[in-house]
């Protein structure tokens, strides 16, 4: 099962961190750097670019428009931005088998946070 739970506001920090919040309310800082110079994501090495970040509204990801040369919006997918809010790690997600397996982890932190909320 899906879980879909879009990102509603972001904000660049310094360096390759963005703070983003979660329309349940879940925020806070994701470090990117592990992302910044390979590929489509060498176009964060112009910061006024990187600071350009904002929400897709039609997407519900974050996005960053489309670089230079590429017809297509630079986003990161809100899930994974998502599950390392929660305490997932991308180690752990990297190891991860499958979609289920990724939701069935997003789940059990959700419920450990409302836990944790509700004490």
């Amino acid at each position: 099962m899906a879980i879909f739970i879009d990102p509603v506001a972001v904000e660049p920090r310094n360096g390759y961190r963005i703070w983003v919040r979660y329309e349940d309310g879940v925020e806070g800082e994701l470090d990117l750097s592990h992302l910044a110079g390979e590929g489509v994501f060498k176009a964060w090495d112009d910061r006024a670019f990187f600071e350009g970040v904002h929400i897709n509204e039609e997407g519900g990801c974050v996005s960053w428009g489309c670089p230079p040369g590429s017809d297509m919006e630079l986003d990161v997918a809100p899930d994974t931005g998502y599950a390392r809010l929660l305490g997932i790690t991308r180690e752990r997600i990297s190891a991860m088998s499958d979609e289920d397996e990724f939701f069935a982890a997003v789940e059990q932190a959700q419920r450990a946070r409302k836990l944790a909320v509700n004490a």
